[in-house]
């Protein structure tokens, strides 16, 4: 299985965390993976966020990484150069690939800039258009799509790690009265996703290392 986006390495960045559990469980079912990722081009930083990088003219050399490890499945894990080269590649070969829609782009976008977010999903869209599959992580994320054309939709859920996420010390302060209310956070705070507003009184977790 080959898979295009976000390097595979150690982030607080949710997609990143998908991708590194999804490899180990692909892996301990016996398939062999390749992730074609911006450390194998030249690149530069994503505004505004310099930590990502994005890769410089990829085409070329992901339609070689396909060629020489001629995957059985092909994933697009995000929309950035890699994604758009590899679709542009199994679209010119008539390879079936899939995708994930995980970032609202459209309403980053309209944050900073007055760009209408019908245009950008227009440009996902078409993104996503050629996919045998497109998937969303929850019901609501694939309901917003579908209000906005996407189509061949399906629900890819999220799990929690049970060897690092274990419910001993919350359930112990809930049982001497402390008041928690616990926000897992697996990527950056910013315009689009920020810190619950509600005037609620507990504790917060936001286990991210991210801004």
């Amino acid at each position: 299985m080959a898979v295009s986006g976000r390097p595979p390495k150690p982030q607080g960045n949710g997609v990143v965390r998908t991708l590194q559990q999804t490899r180990a469980c692909l892996e301990k079912l016996g398939h062999e993976t390749v992730f074609v990722t911006p450390s194998d081009f030249a690149t530069c930083p994503c505004p505004p966020y310099p930590s990502i990088r994005l890769a410089l003219f990829p085409g070329k050399g992901v339609g070689r990484i396909l060629r020489e490890f001629r995957p059985d499945s092909i994933h697009m894990a995000t929309e950035g150069p890699i994604g758009h080269s590899a679709r542009s590649s199994c679209c010119r070969l008539g390879i079936l690939f899939t995708t994930s829609f995980h970032t609202l782009f459209p309403e980053y976008i309209r944050a900073r800039v007055p760009f209408p977010t019908s245009w950008s999903y227009g440009c996902l869209r078409r993104h996503h258009g050629r996919a045998a599959r497109t998937f969303a992580a929850t019901r609501s994320l694939a309901e917003r799509l579908r209000n906005h054309g996407f189509d061949n939709l399906a629900i890819w859920t999220r799990g929690v790690d049970a060897n690092l996420l274990k419910p001993g010390p919350l359930l112990e302060a809930m049982a001497c009265g402390v008041p928690v209310a616990a926000f897992p956070v697996t990527g950056p705070l910013d315009v689009v996703r920020t810190a619950p507003q509600a005037c609620w009184t507990g504790t917060f977790a936001l286990p991210s290392s991210a801004p």
